[in-house]
């Protein structure tokens, strides 16, 4: 994997005006393969939507469409870099599983959000259960539930959670070059930094925003749907969240919702899953449970 790192937008190019925005997304679908579901990517802080398009061809293999959105100020998006809000997140993912809804009226949905974007996709839920029907099951990778001891324990970061989205919401905060503090594999930093594509900032209001969209995961997780599946995956490895208070919530909710949970914990894994050697074990792990999903409905069709 290691040699064939690549974030080109090498799949079907779309855009579109959202609520005053324009945001640039990308599209893949099988070629080889009838397909068999959408997997909608939420990507997360300082990212983009192809940062995970090396892992892309086992998810085309197995019969899926992939697709999604560099979200406002981020990736090929024009904006503000690390601007961005509640609402502006949650609208994306309505009109994203609208284009889902359009394109592929047949095929089962699901979303799959890393780190902001996984909180992103925890909160979206629960806060739109009416707008979640359509959905076969979610998988969220690292979600950004927490905040490590020093950040929960900052009373600077306190204030930005609270007046983040008053108080100078545009002011661009660096969130320090975390890249450089992995063990990933040097070709994928080289190829991550030369593509000018990720950025280390962060505004308060959309640090603000993080706040309230954690708040919706742990305040209102007994509302989740006990119909809808979900895919917990944490690296202990994980320096960017609290590992154990992501752990808490993930137990908290496998009381809820029982079978219909799976969680995948990985003891060498970081905050981005799938860039280290067991980033095969992993992406196996998210095929299995769509899978998993699918047979639940009748939907499973075998390539």
């Amino acid at each position: 994997m290691e040699n064939s790192v690549t974030f080109e937008y090498d799949g079907d190019n779309f855009s579109f005006e959202l609520d005053g925005n324009r945001l640039i997304g990308c599209q893949w679908v099988p070629e080889k393969h009838k397909i068999r579901y959408v997997m909608i990517f939420f990507h997360g802080l300082g990212a983009f939507v192809t940062i995970n398009r090396s892992y892309f061809e086992k998810i085309l293999s197995d019969g899926g469409v992939i697709f999604g959105t560099d979200h406002h100020g981020h990736g090929r998006s024009p904006g503000e870099r690390g601007y961005g809000s509640t609402e502006m997140l949650h609208s994306e993912m309505s009109f994203l599983l609208h284009r889902a809804s359009i394109l592929f009226p047949n095929a089962p949905v699901f979303l799959y959000g890393h780190s902001m974007g996984g909180a992103a996709v925890l909160s979206y839920v629960l806060s739109n259960i009416p707008n979640t029907y359509s959905l076969e099951g979610v998988i969220v990778e690292a979600p950004w539930i927490s905040d490590t001891d020093n950040i929960e324990n900052s009373i600077a970061h306190r204030i930005l959670g609270k007046c983040g989205r008053f108080l100078f919401p545009s002011l661009s905060i660096d969130t320090g070059d975390g890249i450089s503090k992995t063990s990933y594999p040097q070709s994928f930093i080289e190829k991550y930094v030369k593509s000018k594509l990720p950025h280390d900032y962060i505004t308060p209001k959309l640090y603000a925003s993080a706040i309230e969209m954690r708040k919706i995961t742990w305040e209102k997780m007994t509302q989740w749907p006990k119909r809808l599946p979900l895919l917990f995956m944490q690296g202990a490895q994980d320096m960017s969240l609290s590992v154990q208070r992501n752990l808490i919530w993930c137990d908290k909710m496998r009381d809820i919702l029982g079978d219909k949970m799976r969680v995948a914990y990985h003891k060498d894994a970081e905050h981005a899953m799938l860039r280290k050697e067991s980033g095969i074990i992993v992406l196996s792990e998210v095929v299995d449970f769509i899978n998993f999903c699918l047979r639940r409905t009748g939907s499973f069709n075998p390539i």
